[in-house]
Protein backbone atom coordinates (compact mmCIF):
# COMPACT_ATOMS: atom_id res chain seq x y z
CA UNK A 1 0.00 0.00 0.00
CA UNK A 2 2.89 2.33 0.76
CA UNK A 3 4.34 1.93 -2.73
CA UNK A 4 1.00 2.87 -4.29
CA UNK A 5 1.03 6.19 -2.40
CA UNK A 6 4.63 6.86 -3.38
CA UNK A 7 3.74 6.22 -7.03
CA UNK A 8 0.69 8.49 -6.85
CA UNK A 9 2.65 11.35 -5.28
CA UNK A 10 5.50 10.88 -7.77
CA UNK A 11 3.12 11.00 -10.72
CA UNK A 12 1.52 14.15 -9.35
CA UNK A 13 4.90 15.87 -8.77
CA UNK A 14 6.24 14.92 -12.20
CA UNK A 15 3.01 16.15 -13.81
CA UNK A 16 3.25 19.52 -12.05
CA UNK A 17 6.93 19.94 -12.96
CA UNK A 18 6.25 18.97 -16.58
CA UNK A 19 3.43 21.48 -16.82
CA UNK A 20 5.60 24.25 -15.39
CA UNK A 21 8.41 23.44 -17.83
CA UNK A 22 6.03 23.29 -20.79
CA UNK A 23 4.55 26.69 -19.93
CA UNK A 24 7.83 28.50 -19.26
CA UNK A 25 10.14 27.21 -22.00
CA UNK A 26 9.72 29.38 -25.12
CA UNK A 27 10.78 26.85 -27.77
CA UNK A 28 9.11 23.53 -28.52
CA UNK A 29 12.20 22.41 -30.42
CA UNK A 30 14.40 23.29 -27.45
CA UNK A 31 12.13 21.32 -25.12
CA UNK A 32 12.17 18.33 -27.45
CA UNK A 33 15.95 18.51 -27.81
CA UNK A 34 16.48 18.76 -24.06
CA UNK A 35 14.12 15.86 -23.33
CA UNK A 36 15.72 13.60 -25.93
CA UNK A 37 19.16 14.50 -24.58
CA UNK A 38 18.06 13.60 -21.05
CA UNK A 39 16.62 10.29 -22.24
CA UNK A 40 19.83 9.36 -24.05
CA UNK A 41 22.07 10.43 -21.15
CA UNK A 42 20.03 9.10 -18.24
CA UNK A 43 17.65 6.33 -19.32
CA UNK A 44 19.44 4.63 -22.23
CA UNK A 45 22.39 3.31 -20.16
CA UNK A 46 19.95 1.84 -17.65
CA UNK A 47 17.88 0.21 -20.39
CA UNK A 48 21.03 -1.27 -21.89
CA UNK A 49 22.13 -2.71 -18.55
CA UNK A 50 18.71 -4.17 -17.73
CA UNK A 51 18.34 -5.82 -21.12
CA UNK A 52 21.84 -7.28 -21.44
CA UNK A 53 23.06 -7.63 -17.83
CA UNK A 54 19.87 -8.18 -15.82
CA UNK A 55 21.60 -10.36 -13.21
CA UNK A 56 23.85 -7.43 -12.24
CA UNK A 57 21.08 -4.84 -11.85
CA UNK A 58 18.85 -3.96 -8.92
CA UNK A 59 16.55 -1.12 -7.85
CA UNK A 60 19.08 0.73 -5.71
CA UNK A 61 21.75 0.62 -8.39
CA UNK A 62 19.30 1.88 -10.99
CA UNK A 63 18.14 4.73 -8.76
CA UNK A 64 21.68 5.77 -7.89
CA UNK A 65 22.70 5.62 -11.57
CA UNK A 66 19.72 7.82 -12.46
CA UNK A 67 20.67 10.40 -9.83
CA UNK A 68 24.37 10.44 -10.74
CA UNK A 69 23.64 10.71 -14.48
CA UNK A 70 21.17 13.54 -13.88
CA UNK A 71 23.63 15.48 -11.70
CA UNK A 72 26.50 15.02 -14.17
CA UNK A 73 24.30 16.03 -17.12
CA UNK A 74 22.90 19.12 -15.40
CA UNK A 75 26.31 20.18 -14.09
CA UNK A 76 27.42 20.47 -17.71
CA UNK A 77 24.96 23.35 -18.05
CA UNK A 78 21.65 23.74 -19.82
CA UNK A 79 21.09 27.03 -21.64
CA UNK A 80 17.37 26.36 -22.10
CA UNK A 81 16.88 26.29 -18.33
CA UNK A 82 19.46 29.00 -17.67
CA UNK A 83 21.85 26.67 -15.81
CA UNK A 84 25.49 27.69 -16.02
CA UNK A 85 28.00 24.84 -16.40
CA UNK A 86 29.90 23.85 -13.28
CA UNK A 87 31.85 21.08 -15.01
CA UNK A 88 33.85 22.36 -17.98
CA UNK A 89 34.03 19.47 -20.43
CA UNK A 90 36.62 19.38 -23.23
CA UNK A 91 35.64 21.98 -25.80
CA UNK A 92 34.71 24.67 -23.26
CA UNK A 93 35.45 28.03 -24.88
CA UNK A 94 34.72 30.35 -21.96
CA UNK A 95 31.17 31.17 -23.03
CA UNK A 96 29.41 27.93 -23.84
CA UNK A 97 29.77 24.19 -23.73
CA UNK A 98 30.65 22.73 -27.13
CA UNK A 99 30.96 19.10 -26.08
CA UNK A 100 29.09 16.81 -25.53
CA UNK A 101 25.92 18.87 -25.85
Amino acid sequence: MEIIWVMRVSIFVVGILSTIMALTIPSIYGLWSMCSDLVYCILFPQLLMVVHFKHHCNTYGSLSAYIVAFVVRMSGGEPLLGLAPTIHYPGWDGERQLFPF
